[in-house]
């Protein structure tokens, strides 16, 4: 429903349905993720994610079969994260809400090949699952996994032209339902992890997710705005640019049963050599070797400039003091692929994080 209240009083002057501009899709989500991708189900032939961290079988017994739990236990287990120097917060920060993806934004979340708008009034836009452009009945594939772009928040302030930094200028869009945290500015932590009956190649996979940085330090593509840093991101407010870290050192120490309970051999593990063997074919197939490099790019600190990210593009960052400066509609108007007779729109393709010009346009109303 769209509301629309009195900005004097509050009471509420209309009301209208918002359905009228969306309709239910076509084509499962299952339907456009590859099998090799689909959620493990049997403990016997788990992908190196779900052997590593576990797996839940969270669908109900298969038609003609009794019931049975399948569910498999990780193998590592995470402690807290203990701030031992330089620590700095402040207190009071308005976050606004972050809400859930919305895979529907077929411009966004689906392969598209051609930018084409729907050859009929009567035909869907074509970024809505189920419509022309999914060719001959075979769905568009989803993209992968939705990452955002590290921009320092801080950098986007401008005390000159009184630019806010974009986390508040997103709370104040949105004063209403924004949330009061308290936000580590800097600070050294440390945490220690656990995992047992791990191979060589699993530990050093592990190490990797932590540090993506001694994998696709090399891999980063050109176009960065400096020194490649490829650097992880924990905790919330990641589209607003915060949960940036950086792992300064790892210690890895390693022992068997035996060696812990008998008196036995320790064992010699080094974090070069694991991660090597991360890396080594075929523990790592060639296909999953090969998006790599576009990994590299979204974890690349100096990947984009920071001022120009906004979601979605309404305004440029100078612009962040306007009243409408979070009103996107008019992009995902003009981004869906509809059919006009007057100017049919074409749809928007979200560039390609290899791109050398990442960006997409700014639409108004």
């Amino acid at each position: 429903m769209w509301v629309r209240c009195s900005q004097q009083s509050g009471d509420v002057e209309a009301i209208a349905l918002s359905r009228i501009w969306r309709q239910t899709g076509a084509h499962s989500m299952r339907e456009r993720v590859p099998r090799a991708l689909l959620p493990c189900r049997h403990p016997d032939n788990l992908c190196p994610s779900c052997r590593l961290f576990g797996s839940v079988d969270a669908e109900g017994a298969d038609k003609h079969e009794k019931a049975e739990q399948r569910a498999y236990r990780g193998h590592v287990r995470f402690g807290d994260g203990v701030f031992t120097a330089g620590f700095s917060s402040q207190s009071g920060v308005k976050l606004a809400p972050l809400g859930a993806p919305r895979p529907g934004a077929g411009q966004f979340y689906l392969v598209n090949t051609s930018a084409a708008p729907a050859r009929g009034e009567h035909d869907r836009p074509t970024r809505e699952w189920g419509s022309t452009a999914d060719a001959a009945g075979i769905p568009r594939p989803l993209r992968g996994r939705k990452y955002y772009w590290h921009g320092d928040p801080e950098a986007t302030r401008d005390r000159a032209t009184g630019a806010p930094a974009r986390h508040e200028a997103m709370a104040k869009a949105n004063a209403e339902m924004a949330a009061t945290v308290e936000l580590v500015t800097s600070g050294i932590f440390e945490a220690e992890i656990r995992f047992e009956g791990l191979t060589r190649a699993e530990i050093g996979g592990l190490i990797a997710a932590i540090d993506p940085q001694r994998v696709l330090q090399k891999l980063a593509p050109a176009g960065s705005r400096g020194a490649e840093l490829i650097r992880s991101r924990i905790g919330g407010g990641k589209p607003v640019g915060l949960g940036t870290v950086d792992v300064e050192s790892l210690e890895l120490r390693g022992e068997t049963a035996a060696g812990r309970y008998a008196g036995g051999a320790t064992v010699e593990l080094r974090v070069d050599d694991c991660v090597a063997s991360f890396q080594a074919v075929p523990y790592v197939p060639a296909a999953a070797k090969a998006t790599w490099p576009v990994l590299a790019a979204v974890l690349d600190v100096n990947r984009v400039d920071p001022k120009r990210i906004a979601y979605p593009p309404a305004f440029t960052w100078k612009e962040a003091g306007h009243p409408d400066f979070r009103a996107g509609f008019a992009f995902w108007k003009a981004s869906s692929g509809r059919y006009l007779k007057s100017a049919p729109r074409e749809m928007s393709l979200l560039p390609e994080p290899l791109a050398v010009d990442p960006s997409l346009p700014i639409e108004r109303a």
